[in-house]
């Protein structure tokens, strides 16, 4: 199930009202609660499934446009609310974010969804051998460093 709903509603922010707020909690994020609500439900009873909350860029990035810092935020709940909904119903049903800058990618994982799954901390890439270390810098911290030169 893919939750794709959005408007960004274009007032000023001295201008917003109440009204222009519950708007755009009604549209952007009660509807894609209230969907992977019922398909959650529904994917659980029947063994499985996928859903995607279609988020935005802009939730990392931000822009200041009209109506556009409240569509930020507003946004920014729905890919909170996807973590919260994939430690809920993972993993017989996986819950991603999509921005359409970046592909769809399973939520990350709370500790409490991998203890549940399992598993146990994430698995790390190996490097070969950890440089030396310098004071106060960990081996493995050092592999990490060295990872992203």
């Amino acid at each position: 199930m893919v939750n794709n709903a959005g408007i960004v509603h274009p007032v000023e922010v001295f201008d917003t009202t109440d009204e222009d707020f519950a708007t755009l909690i009604d549209v952007n994020l009660k509807s894609t609660y209230f969907g992977c609500q019922a398909a959650g439900e529904r994917m659980l009873q029947n063994g499985g499934g996928s859903i995607i909350n279609v988020a935005t860029t802009a939730v990392e990035q931000g822009f200041v446009k009209p109506g556009s810092i409240l569509y930020c935020a507003v946004k920014g709940r729905v890919k909170s609310m996807t973590v919260a909904v994939a430690d809920l119903l993972g993993p017989d049903v996986r819950v991603k974010p999509f921005s359409r800058a970046s592909p769809a990618r399973r939520a990350w994982p709370s500790p409490t969804r991998r203890r549940r799954r399992g598993r146990g901390q994430p698995k790390r890439r190996s490097t070969g051998s950890a440089p030396p270390t310098t004071s106060g810098t960990s081996p493995s911290s050092s592999r990490v460093i060295s990872s992203c030169m």
